[in-house]
């Protein structure tokens, strides 16, 4: 069973996960009573201060970075060999929430959300000089309200440090979520973790990662080879986040987190399109009095049933062109919007149209019965001379004033113009008229197509107002254009005015592909073909004097003050030559400063427990370890590695230890101990032991220790 390890201030209860390189437990703050997370890193990790510096890095890097979707450190601190971290109690990972969705995926809504809150803690890091390298599901965790957390630093490093943790080339980082400069061991920016942000949203939105290989290596190459992962169908919407997130070539990617959240809001789900689906055969219909701005160009005309006709058409004024009007009026069809549906237009029109039809009748009864009926003689008479006679009322008093057929030509001719000037969306001339017709006769059909006028009038506004619109933007971006080109003309003439390399360079960063590009791009060309004499012979002097010294140091100083130089790779192979000499002619690569030596059991204790001294007790000596520090002799030049023997002589036995010495190339000295003995105390005999170094076979230090 696991020994839980102690840690003041803390009560530890249970193991939350274990990794490589450390165990998480659950624990408890004493003093406040709060659940925390204790990363604890294992004790024989130790001895590697590679994996002490990330452990120690990981504390350090996310307890700078204060951000609600970062996760927050409370302490670190070492405890005898525990090195420990206290965190934030996280209850949650995206890992165990896409585990139980259906498909082992979220819906766009939810994904969106998770990874745009990542982003902006990506872009937070990021804008504080820190990539993460390792972002995937496992690292993106849960508070209790729902918040996403980025966390696990263990990997991360500063941009602009030059403390790095891993040599040049290694690959570091989960394969599956790794960007193609990772993959290849090249130098890693934040677009890096960007690229993997994408792998997460890809996962999550289609429920598998997008490569797959039957190893690690397969899957690296697939992540530099293979194109960007499309999905599927249901999801095309958003291919365009995938494509600009995981494309191979960073100069193609999006640029940075920030431009990442952005590309999120233009292309997130909305939710009322995606939840809310129209019912196959449901009709839309539109209050008349306030359409679509697009109703008229977009509608469709369905007629009605037939009206009756009238008994007599001579009599009666025609309504059949405002009935046909009306009936258009009420039913529409936006095409692309909403279905076609027959609506209860036709069925009012006729409803009203019918006590007209009827009281057409009776007029016309009336009418027909009078010609045959001569009025009274007495009652024109009876009327006295100087009194007026009353004023007919009604459709009788109508054609008592004027003639019938007068009246109805007049308001069918204005009627009929109001809807050939509304054809021709004359929309002026047809009020104009229909005003003249309602001066006649005022009518429902008027009405009408007055309301069809009107709607006519606010749409062809509203375009006019946007072609105007259209009109000023133009305006305004020719005006930008003839400012642009106004600047890039500036720039050109002053580049031209100081006519040198630099100018010239400095107006195609500006302006590659300004007015004048083509003609700076000849100029540059001829002044850095046409170098003044004094350079040349000041290049080809100090290359002289790294050829006289033949010394890698020379040529590395010459390659520094002229990065330029006509002779650099000339200077670079020369270096490479030199230094590969070096190691094929040293034979020893080490020299020997001192030799100690210290107890202990079959494990050496870590460095700060170590007890030297050159008398041990029988009685308690069990492993005896020499230690050996070293200086590198090529420290700065290259990797070297030396065979070493260490020979033990004493009263009773002579036995040889052998290894081999690797110093780091960016260390001046080193280290190297093995430990001699038996698994129980009293198998060492009495006596003075002697212990002699070799080196590549050659003798390079001796010393002694006595057992008593």
């Amino acid at each position: 069973m696991r020994e839980i390890p102690q840690i003041p201030g803390y009560r530890i209860e249970r193991i939350l996960g274990q990794g490589g390189m450390a165990t998480v437990y659950l624990g408890v703050q004493e003093k406040l009573e709060r659940e925390v997370a204790i990363k604890i890193l294992e004790p024989e990790m130790f001895k590697d201060i590679q994996y002490l510096q990330r452990f120690l890095n990981e504390a350090r890097t996310a307890s700078q970075l204060n951000h609600p979707n970062i996760i927050t450190i409370h302490d670190v601190g070492q405890v005898d060999n525990h090195c420990f971290i206290v965190m934030e109690r996280l209850h949650e990972s995206l890992v165990e929430r896409v585990k139980f969705k259906p498909d082992s995926r979220l819906i766009p809504l939810e994904a969106f959300k998770i990874i745009r809150q990542i982003a902006v803690a990506l872009d937070f890091a990021h804008r504080g000089s820190v990539i993460h390298r390792d972002i995937k599901p496992d690292n993106i965790l849960f508070r209790k309200d729902g918040t996403p957390v980025l966390a696990d630093f263990g990997i991360a490093r500063a941009l602009d440090s030059s403390a790095r943790l891993t040599t040049t080339g290694m690959i570091i980082g989960t394969p599956h979520y790794m960007s193609p400069e990772q993959c290849k061991g090249e130098p890693i920016d934040g677009l890096s973790d960007i690229y993997s942000l994408g792998i997460v949203l890809y996962e999550i939105l289609t429920g598998d990662v997008p490569y797959r290989a039957d190893s690690a290596a397969g899957v690296l190459l697939k992540h530099v080879q293979a194109p960007v992962p499309m999905l599927p169908l249901e999801l095309s919407r958003h291919q365009t986040i995938i494509t600009r997130a995981m494309a191979k070539d960073k100069r193609e990617r999006v640029q940075s987190a920030a431009e990442f959240i952005q590309l999120l809001d233009t292309f997130s789900p909305d939710s009322r399109l995606d939840t809310i689906k129209g019912t196959k055969g449901e009709a839309w219909f539109f209050d008349k009095t306030s359409p679509p701005a697009t109703l008229l160009e977009d509608s469709r005309v369905i007629t009605g049933p037939t009206p009756i006709p009238a008994p007599d058409a001579r009599d009666v004024p025609s309504y059949s062109a405002a009935s046909s009007s009306s009936q258009a009026h009420d039913t529409y069809d936006l095409q692309s919007h909403h279905p076609l549906k027959r609506t209860k237009g036709p069925l009012v029109v006729s409803l009203i149209a019918i006590p007209f039809i009827l009281m057409a009748i009776y007029f016309l009864f009336f009418q027909d019965q009078t010609k045959h009926i001569s009025p009274p003689p007495s009652t024109a008479a009876a009327a006295p001379k100087d009194q007026p006679a009353a004023k007919p009322t009604g459709a009788a008093g109508v054609a008592g004033k004027s003639k019938p057929a007068e009246i109805d030509e007049n308001y069918k001719r204005y009627f009929i113009l109001a809807e050939e000037y509304l054809k021709n969306n004359e929309y002026e001339k047809a009020l104009e008229n229909l005003s003249k017709a309602r001066g006649i006769e005022d009518t429902p059909e008027v009405k009408t197509l007055e309301d069809r006028v009107k709607q006519l009038a606010d749409i062809l506004k509203e375009k006019e107002k946007k072609k105007a619109e259209a009109a000023e933007k133009n305006r305004e971006d020719a005006e930008q254009q003839k400012k642009l080109r106004q600047q890039d003309d500036q720039a050109f003439q002053r580049a031209k005015g100081m006519n040198t390399v630099y100018s010239y360079e400095k107006y195609l960063k500006d302006y590659p592909k300004g007015l004048h590009a083509e003609e700076a791009g000849e100029k540059y060309e001829r002044l850095k073909e046409t170098i003044t004499l004094e350079e040349r012979i000041k290049d080809d002097t100090a290359f002289e004097l790294a050829t006289k010294a033949d010394t890698f140091i020379a040529y590395e100083d010459y390659i520094a003050k002229n990065p330029t130089g006509r002779r650099i790779r000339e200077a670079n192979t020369r270096v490479l030559f030199l230094k590969e000499k070096i190691l094929k002619e040293t034979r020893i690569k080490l020299n020997v400063r001192e030799i100690k030596f210290f107890q202990f059991g079959p494990k050496a204790p870590p460095m700060e427990q170590r007890v030297y001294g050159t008398r041990f007790s029988r009685q308690e000596a069990r492993y005896i370890y020499t230690e050996i520090g070293y200086d590198n002799k090529l420290y700065g030049v290259a990797e070297s590695k030396s065979e070493i023997t260490i020979r033990y002589s004493g009263a009773a036995f002579t036995q040889e230890l052998k290894g081999s010495v690797t110093p780091e190339k960016g260390s001046r000295t080193g280290l190297y101990w093995q430990g001699m003995g038996w698994s129980e105390p009293a198998k060492w005999a009495p006596g003075t032991y002697t212990i002699t170094i070799y080196l590549e076979g050659q003798k390079v230090g001796q010393s002694r220790f006595e057992v008593y």
